[in-house]
């Protein structure tokens, strides 16, 4: 008895549609088995990735039984179904892999900025909440001491005048300028406390808002 068996015909076209038609059965059979799955599934395409191995390996090995009449010299069974493979497979783009490469870098960044934020904002609010409040007591303390420094020559001016009736203009001029001159400090300082005040309140709600972030 002869052991040589006849190769069954075919031609490319019948190969590839028995491989659309196993592949979309298959497909199907993983929709159906996995519903919640999706494109981005690591794990389902991991699943399709050794399915379409595993339909590639079934019709290599039916090749052999096979007789691809109008395939080239050296074409097999084979070099046909990897043909079909590239129809199912997306072409990688390199340009549009770069820009998700980059954006996961800046998303990357911006989250490590917003840790370092949290970390030192409450300390950077707190130094600059005392920066102001520490400015606005020296200026007031500076003019206390101004004040106080000038009450001596008041009063020395004064046991002058009584003692000698014969003030000379120049006295009353520099008194008059050290009295404008207080009230003039006294006058600036009162401008500056509702600004201080307005921007103490703001870092103080900005603060609050912070330690409230930080928390959570």
């Amino acid at each position: 008895m002869s052991s040589y068996v006849d190769k069954l015909d075919i031609t490319q076209k019948q190969l590839r549609f028995l491989h659309k038609q196993f592949k979309e059965i298959i497909d199907e059979k993983v929709r159906t088995a996995l519903p919640e799955s999706s494109e981005d599934d690591q794990v389902s395409q991991e699943i399709q990735l050794q399915l379409d191995q595993f339909l590639m390996d079934v019709l290599e090995m039916a090749g052999e039984s096979m007789n691809v009449v109008d395939a080239g010299k050296g074409t097999t069974v084979k070099s046909v179904i990897q043909e079909v493979q590239k129809e199912y497979t997306e072409p990688f783009d390199v340009e549009l892999n770069e820009k998700v490469r980059k954006l996961y870098q800046e998303w990357e960044d911006e989250t490590v900025k917003v840790s370092k934020l949290r970390r030192e904002a409450p300390q950077v609010a707190v130094s600059e909440y005392t920066k102001q409040e520490n400015q606005l007591l020296e200026e007031i303390d500076s003019l206390i001491a101004k004040m106080d420094s000038s009450q001596p020559n008041l009063q020395n001016e004064d046991q002058d005048e009584g003692q000698n009736e014969e003030k000379t203009q120049e006295y009353w001029n520099q008194v008059a300028n050290q009295y404008g001159s207080i009230l003039t400090s006294l006058k600036e300082i009162n401008d500056k406390i509702p600004t201080h005040e307005s921007k103490q309140k703001r870092l103080r709600l900005l603060l609050d808002l912070i330690e409230k972030e930080v928390a959570t």
